[in-house]
């Protein structure tokens, strides 16, 4: 997302509890793909340097006693994943 003429690049992350969550490991459990599908999400995949976009959302995964966010951003008609994490 771009604001002002400076052209200023703002990047989102989730929180929980008042902090920002932890860094997902880079090999998500399968509930983690089979959950965004079942809420039409692309499937995750390599996290973003950055999370833009003009909406975003959240889909919360368990995989055993662990629960992983993924964020995603709408980048114009599509979503985009962006990062994952537990808390």
């Amino acid at each position: 997302m771009l604001r002002s003429s400076r052209a200023r690049r703002v990047d989102y992350f989730v929180i929980a509890g008042g902090k920002r969550i932890a860094a997902a490991p880079a090999s998500l459990p399968e509930a983690a793909t089979s959950c965004a599908a079942a809420k039409k999400m692309p499937a995750p995949g390599a996290p973003a340097s950055s999370c833009t976009g003009q909406r975003f959302t959240v889909v919360v995964a368990h995989a055993g006693k662990d629960r992983l966010a993924l964020l995603y951003g709408l980048d114009g008609t599509n979503w985009r994943f962006c990062s994952a994490g537990t808390f």
